[in-house]
């Protein structure tokens, strides 16, 4: 799918105080732990890019923007473990399994962002329905040219209605 819009955002920084956290073993040899972890992570890199699709919004074709990629990287993150007899140990463990960490965090991050892009692109979509002919024709794209995308969305209309209506003052 060809890329429409790339969106990158880098040297980003996050520090997260007083992490409470928790785990618990089902099996044996069930063990279990808990304390306050401080977390901090440096250098972080988002990339996303939107391709352009067509989807059947109550029966028509419409364009849209989809997400064609998303990828999340850190330079460097730190995690101390507090509050916990076995800190000394959780802290070795961390330490030894840095980069395990990292990538995992950033794994999780990535998908977080993935499974929380609806949240940018619905809006994103709706405002943008009236102008994808002038945005379309202003790259030299036709709507033919367009991947057609499965699955079909439904608008949903609602009403308010004033509790007040229907009463005499």
């Amino acid at each position: 799918t060809t890329e429409f819009l790339r969106v990158k955002a880098k040297h980003m920084n996050c520090e997260v105080s007083d992490l409470l956290w928790s785990y618990r073993q089902t099996v044996f040899p069930y063990a279990y732990g808990n304390g306050l972890a401080n977390a901090d992570f440096r250098g972080g890199r988002v990339n996303f890019a939107l391709h352009v699709e067509l989807l059947k919004v109550d029966g028509k074709l419409t364009p849209r923007f989809g997400l064609a990629s998303c990828k999340v990287d850190l330079e460097s993150f730190q995690l101390q473990v507090t509050e916990s007899v076995f800190s000394w140990a959780y802290n070795a463990y961390v330490s030894i399994c840095k980069e395990t960490t990292k990538d995992y965090v950033a794994k999780s991050l990535e998908t977080a962002c993935r499974d929380n892009m609806v949240l940018l692109l619905a809006p994103l979509n709706k405002y943008l329905q009236p102008y994808w002919a002038f945005l379309l024709s202003t790259i030299g794209v036709s709507m033919d040219a367009l991947p057609i995308a499965e699955g079909e969305e439904f608008t949903v209309t609602l009403a308010v209605v004033n509790a007040c209506e229907g009463s005499e003052s």
